[in-house]
């Protein structure tokens, strides 16, 4: 909903070494969000919701 995944396409083509990463439903605040704006919005200012499912597992492949 924030980002077309041609984006992430775009920034791919530049650098060979780069992993693209696709997370349903996350948003900007690393949260799962509802493709409705004003759901979406609510999850700016709940620090209790939980990271995205598939977040974590990303970042630690990216450490490793």
């Amino acid at each position: 909903m924030q980002v077309p995944i041609r984006d992430a396409e775009l920034l791919r083509q530049v650098n060979d070494k780069a992993e693209i990463v696709i997370i349903d439903n996350m948003n900007h605040v690393l949260k799962n969000a509802s493709a409705d704006p004003a759901e979406n919005i609510k999850t700016y200012s709940n620090p209790n919701l939980p990271l995205a499912e598939g977040l974590m597992e990303g970042i630690l492949v990216f450490l490793k």
